[in-house]
């Protein structure tokens, strides 16, 4: 089972309606996420609300976030993909998380460390 060990939180506006999109990535405009909007980033939706109203967003910690593709090594390095979704790096990805489970499925929530507050991250080696 996946817990959420320590995150820092903040507060945003939902610029879309989130409601039960807990867990995803989304960005400073309060909206889900994509490859391409990875450098507005603001961390992993942790409670969801409806457009206008105040979203909980968690931007850095140890928490739970949904992954997209599947993924079996403790501390790899994760991306932002479209819908909000985590999955693994290749070299020359920017990172803004590791995966904390042993192993994770596409469309698990998994127990992922990582950090928005310098989005988009460093660069996968």
């Amino acid at each position: 089972m996946t817990t959420e060990l320590f995150t820092r939180k903040r507060q945003l506006i939902a610029g879309a309606d989130l409601t039960g999109k807990e867990y995803k990535v989304v960005t400073l405009d309060g909206v889900i996420c994509s490859a391409a909007l990875f450098n507005r980033a603001a961390g992993v939706l942790v409670a969801g609300n409806t457009t206008s109203y105040h979203i909980s967003v968690a931007y850095a910690g140890i928490g739970k976030a949904t992954m997209g593709l599947g993924c079996s090594s403790v501390g790899w390095p994760l991306k932002i993909a479209n819908s909000g979704y985590l999955v693994p790096c290749a070299s020359g990805d920017f990172t803004v998380a590791r995966l904390s489970d042993a192993t994770a499925n596409s469309g698990d929530i998994a127990q992922v460390s990582f950090d928005f507050i310098a989005a988009p991250g460093y660069i996968s080696v």
